[in-house]
C-alpha cells in the first residue's frame, strides 16, 4: 500500500481523481445554463414538479420497468443530481482504474524476481489475499478522495443540504467500494498469471472490455 501510494504512478492517479472530481460540478454548470436557455427554470420549479420530472427520469435512465421503475426512481429522487452524475461515473471508469493502479502487482514481482523474497517470509495465501486487498484499499482512498471533493464544492456552493450531501455521499461512495473489491480479485487474478506487467495490463484490459460489451 506504502509503495502504491509514493510512487509515481500513484501521484498521478491521485491528481486525476482529484481533478476529476470538479467535473461533476461543471455538467452541473452547464447543465443548468442549458436549461436556462431553452426557457426551464430548474430552480424555479415547485418542489412536487421538480420531484415528478426525476422520477421519470430514473425510470428512463434504468431502463425498468414495473414496481422495480417505481422503487428505484423513487429512492434516487431525493438524491442530489451531482452525487448521482458522479456515481454513475464512478462505476463507469472504475473497474478500468483498478487494473491501472493493480496490474503489476504480482506479475511485477514475478518479472523482477522479488516474489523468491515474499514466499519466504510469507505464506502463499497470504500473498494471495494480501495483494487484491491493498489494491483494493488504494483504490478505496483514491475514491473518498474523489467524492470529498465534490461534497466540499457542493456545500461551498450551496447546492444542496449538508445532511442530504453527506448521506447520499457516503453511501455512494460506500457502495462504489463494494464496487471496486470484485475488479481488485479479477486484477490481481490477471497480474498472477503473466510473467510480465505489460502483458498484464492489456490482456486485462481486453478482456475487462469484453464484460462490458457482453
Amino acid at each position: 500500500i506504502r509503495r502504491n501510494l509514493r510512487s509515481t504512478k500513484g501521484a498521478a492517479m491521485f491528481a486525476l481523481f482529484f481533478l476529476g472530481g470538479v467535473v461533476p460540478s461543471l455538467i452541473q454548470v452547464l447543465f443548468t445554463r442549458m436549461t436556462t436557455k431553452a426557457g426551464v427554470d430548474v430552480n424555479g420549479m415547485p418542489l412536487d414538479v421538480l420531484r415528478k420530472a426525476r422520477v421519470d427520469a430514473f425510470k428512463a435512465a434504468y431502463d425498468a420497468t414495473g414496481d422495480h421503475a417505481e422503487a428505484i426512481a423513487n429512492y434516487l429522487a431525493d438524491c442530489p443530481f451531482v452525487l448521482w452524475i458522479l456515481f454513475k461515473g464512478t462505476l463507469m471508469f472504475l473497474p478500468l482504474l483498478v487494473l491501472l493502479v493493480g496490474y503489476d502487482q504480482i506479475a511485477g514481482e514475478v518479472q523482477h524476481r522479488t516474489i523468491r523474497y515474499l514466499t519466504g517470509r510469507a505464506h502463499r495465501v497470504s500473498l494471495v489475499f494480501g495483494k487484491p486487498i491493498s489494491i483494493w484499499i488504494v483504490v478505496s482512498i483514491m475514491i473518498l478522495v474523489l467524492h470529498v471533493t465534490v461534497w466540499a464544492l457542493m456545500i461551498a456552493k450551496s447546492d444542496a443540504g449538508l445532511g442530504p450531501t453527506l448521506s447520499w455521499g457516503v453511501r455512494l461512495a460506500a457502495f462504489s467500494m463494494f464496487y471496486a473489491w470484485a475488479y481488485a480479485g479479477i486484477t490481481a487474478f490477471f497480474s498472477s498469471i503473466f510473467r510480465t506487467p505489460v502483458v498484464s495490463l492489456f490482456v486485462g484490459a481486453g478482456i475487462l472490455f469484453a464484460m462490458f460489451l457482453a
